[in-house]
């Protein structure tokens, strides 16, 4: 079964990443991003397959739209995963 951790890149700079952050990403084999265009995508570990959320996040016209098209994606990826009340991503 599938499994999605959903781990935010920061503010900008790769040393403002958790360890924790740090560490699932250093695990992971591939992982989709809301943009190529964040800082941090340049010192993201080496052989990590990226994917993006570029052409939704361009062509939206609102946050919530660009969300719900990765909710959606997730949801095709993993049938359970939701969003809960107080905004938090489980599975």
């Amino acid at each position: 079964m599938a499994q999605i951790t959903i781990v935010g890149l920061g503010p900008g700079d790769a040393g403002d990443l958790t360890r924790d952050a740090w560490q699932v990403l250093r695990g992971a084999g591939e992982v989709w991003l809301r943009t190529l265009h964040h800082p941090v995508v340049a010192d993201l570990p080496a052989g990590l397959t990226v994917h993006a959320f570029d052409e939704v996040y361009e062509s939206a016209d609102c946050f919530s739209e660009v969300y719900g098209e990765i909710v959606g994606h997730c949801h095709a990826v993993r049938p359970y995963f939701h969003l809960d009340p107080q905004g938090l991503f489980s599975t």
